[in-house]
């Protein structure tokens, strides 16, 4: 017999399942900043667009909000506003793990 589709789970399952997988999310913040943090400009919008998405979808909007920061002055040109929006990135990050 198939598995019922998730929307049919019991809520305790369901809930012990998106707390598995925001763990493994929290778990690969450490690389995720590594990877925002990149040298290529190219390379590093494509990490945080990521990020954005990611963040939005387990509920971290905090997190989201200043990814999107990020994006916003990588694109802008402005060395030191972008590495701002990456300190105040990592603080949050700083705040989920810990």
């Amino acid at each position: 017999m198939a598995r019922p589709p998730p929307a049919d789970w019991p809520p305790a399952e369901l809930a012990l399942r998106l707390k598995v997988l925001d763990s493994q999310f929290r778990a690969g913040l450490p690389q995720r900043l590594a990877d925002v943090s990149r040298p290529d400009p190219t390379a590093a919008y494509a990490a945080l667009h990521r990020l954005v998405g990611a963040a939005g979808i387990y509920g971290h909007t905090g997190l989201a909000s200043q990814a999107r920061q990020a994006m916003d002055a990588l694109t802008g040109g402005d060395a030191a506003l972008h590495t701002a929006a990456l300190q105040r990135l990592q603080a949050e990050i700083h705040k989920l793990l810990t």
